[in-house]
């Protein structure tokens, strides 16, 4: 007899015995599969001795009906609870077989199994029925091409339902620390299990305290639990009410480790038997290989999208050049590439308990300093420069940090500190809405990554800044120097050129300065001249640029200005500075006043070099007269297709320049450097 098993007169007795309590007329036979796993009659009992002829198939452990053995009208085949691949297999002409009839029959398979049918030997390894065998067969198949954890998952409670029968099932995975149980998928087939939700599903691994799962998981062992209301070990889920249930949980086992458990769950006591253990022991294997390999291919993806992340942090240097403005971009990064809700930045005043905000996303706007001497948890971060993770719900937070997650519906707030050169310059705030955000090992890692590479590109904009004000600020007076202003005033003029919009320049100079100089010294001078500086940057608007052209000359530029805006400015220029006490060192005070001269892009020149010559011109000729106000310059023809004598067009009211300067029925030269309009 082919297989493990010979035949005996015990099994022979025992499958006659079948046939016999159930009505058997067709005939009843046991089959065992062979070395090759073909599957053949170990005994059988039927009207026409010996067994019938050996099922005619090729495939594995597939069977027909024996041809020799009548038509039948209904027939029984059940498994050999604890042996392989086998089964019993019952035909009769009457009617279809009864529960109480089907009971009987796997009393006699479990004879079978317990080896008291055959001379004491057990039939063999475990046993899964052909459909079942298919199915899983199927399972296994579909697992292996899922690639995130959240749909094989779900795929394995759609395709369990197949082979067991369950009113709930959960897919849970072991995190990277080991300690966390996250529930990747769930299923529910009744109303009772409807207020499950993930979040309610976390647990942990852990013998006590940690329930059901967590003991499976930290023991690795499988449980058959009769009644989960009766086990010391079992926890309730918040927000779930209290029944009767009957639950299997088999941890999944990758390379002698748990990477995971599945839990199935099912009303009433005493549902789940053996058979749907060791079913499910073969379903958690194929399982915990798929999770593995989604695992994987997930933690390349993610390797792969936090590289990207990293570069495109690195790139917001490109995109602005001012600190604020790359801190606004690197707080839309950051946000997207943690995916939270909300990302502030701020600035650590060196020396202080002030954060600055530089930027923020995804949120309300901000104060813009917040002290940070009653808040002890963001003093943590700064001070000792780790992460640390604040819950709304967590009654031990720190009050301080709990007030900052009083923003509205802020659940999880994740602090990182900006770390550069070895040193904390600032903080991050991840803010995570509307549910508890847990953050794994994992996350932390990426993310203290994130932040040290947004603290450099941010820490380096602020040194160029430095730099930049070194290169283009005066340094007495804290305006623009004069090689900004050249700079500065090259690119408005070829803009306003391109654009057709007008460009106003403004020369200042103080009246009677020098007379300071001679009668309290030069320190004292450079005081006054700072001081007229900040009363300049006070009258001027936003836009416009204020420049220390040289000695007590400075220059305001006025982007997209025309003379009667440039004249209201003006104006408002030489009033603040004549309104202004100077305060000299030894308490006493001096009043000054100023004289302007305004040109105006493109009538009073189309360059710097002429623009500023026509603004000078007009402030000396107002100086002339004894200072104290602003004049326009004269304006001049210039030939485009020839050089030719321009008449004197003066504006009514404004006088012509110095006594050098060119007559006005003088030849006019072109002005070669003019910006090309595009």
């Amino acid at each position: 007899m082919p297989g493990s098993i010979d035949s005996s007169s015990d099994l022979q007795r025992l499958i006659a015995e079948l046939r016999a309590a159930l009505g058997a007329d067709v005939g009843a036979a046991v089959y065992l599969p062979d070395g090759d796993g073909m599957l053949h009659p170990a005994a059988a009992a039927g009207p026409e001795e010996p067994a019938p002829p050996v099922p005619g198939t090729r495939r594995k452990f597939g069977i027909r009906r024996a041809s020799s053995w009548p038509d039948h009208s209904s027939a029984l085949v059940l498994p050999v609870p604890g042996g392989g691949p086998g089964f019993l297999y019952l035909a009769r002409r009457g009617g279809s077989f009864s529960a109480d009839e089907r009971a009987v029959a796997r009393r006699h398979a479990a004879r079978l199994a317990d080896g008291r049918g055959d001379g004491g030997k057990a039939i063999g390894p475990e046993w899964v029925g052909l459909r079942q065998l298919e199915a899983i067969q199927r399972i296994g198949a579909r697992m292996t091409r899922l690639s995130s954890l959240e749909e094989l998952g779900l795929a394995l409670c759609v395709e369990m339902k197949e082979v067991l029968d369950y009113d709930s099932a959960r897919i849970y995975v072991v995190e990277s620390n080991g300690v966390d149980l996250t529930p990747v998928a769930f299923r529910s087939e009744h109303e009772l299990y409807q207020r499950e939700t993930f979040e309610a599903l976390r647990s942990r691994v852990g013998e006590e305290g940690e329930g059901l799962t967590g003991w499976v998981a930290a023991r690795g062992r499988s449980l058959i639990v009769g009644d989960a209301t009766k086990d010391p070990r079992a926890v309730q889920i918040p927000g779930t009410d209290v029944f009767v249930e009957s639950m299997l949980l088999v941890p999944l086992r990758y390379e002698g480790r748990v990477t995971g458990v599945i839990v199935l769950s099912k009303l009433g006591a005493n549902q789940f038997h053996d058979d749907d253990l060791r079913l499910l022991h073969i379903l958690a294997d194929q399982a915990a290989v798929a999770v593995e390999n989604a695992r994987l291919l997930a933690g390349h993806e993610r390797l792969v999208a936090e590289l990207q992340a990293l570069v495109e942090i690195g790139r917001t240097a490109a995109e602005s050049s001012d600190e604020t403005g790359v801190a606004t971009i690197l707080a839309r990064k950051l946000r997207t590439a943690a995916d939270v809700d909300g990302c502030i930045l701020s600035r650590w005043e060196e020396g202080s308990t002030i954060l600055r905000t530089l930027a923020w996303a995804g949120t309300g706007e901000l104060q813009a300093r917040y002290d940070i001497g009653h808040d002890r948890s963001i003093r943590q971060v700064l001070r000792e420069g780790r992460p640390l993770v604040l819950h709304a719900d967590d009654p031990e937070a720190d009050p301080a940090a709990r007030a900052r997650l009083d923003r509205p519906d802020e659940q999880s707030l994740l602090l990182l500190p900006l770390k550069a050169g070895g040193r904390t310059v600032g903080l991050v705030e991840l803010i995570h809405r509307s549910l508890r955000r847990e953050f794994s090992a994992q996350d932390l890692e990426f993310f203290v990554t994130m932040a040290d590479h947004a603290a450099t590109v941010l820490e380096n904009a602020r040194l160029l800044h430095t730099f930049r004000q070194v290169a283009d600020v005066d340094q007495l007076t804290g305006v623009a120097n004069h090689r900004y202003l050249q700079e500065r005033l090259r690119q408005e003029s070829a803009r306003a050129a391109r654009t057709k919009r007008p460009l106003s320049v403004l020369m200042v100079d103080l009246d009677g300065f020098k007379e300071v100089n001679d009668a309290h010294g030069h320190s004292e001078g450079d005081g006054v001249l700072a001081a007229v500086a900040a009363a300049l940057r006070v009258a001027v608007r936003d836009n416009d640029v204020v420049a220390r052209y040289g000695g007590d000359e400075f220059v305001i530029l006025m982007p997209d200005t025309a003379e009667k805006e440039a004249r209201v400015v003006a104006e408002r220029v030489l009033a603040t500075v004549a309104e202004s006490p100077y305060r000299l060192r030894d308490g006493s005070e001096i009043a000054l006043s100023a004289s302007a001269g305004l040109a105006i892009y493109p009538a009073d020149g189309r360059n710097p070099a002429t623009l500023l010559a026509a603004a000078d011109r007009s402030m000396y000729a107002v100086k002339r007269d004894g200072g104290r106000g602003v004049r326009r310059a004269e304006r001049r023809a210039v030939a485009v297709d020839r050089r030719a004598a321009s008449s004197d067009r003066r504006m009514p009211g404004l006088e012509s320049s110095e006594p050098d300067s060119p007559r006005a029925d003088a030849p006019v030269a072109l002005e070669a450097d003019e910006p090309a309009e595009i």
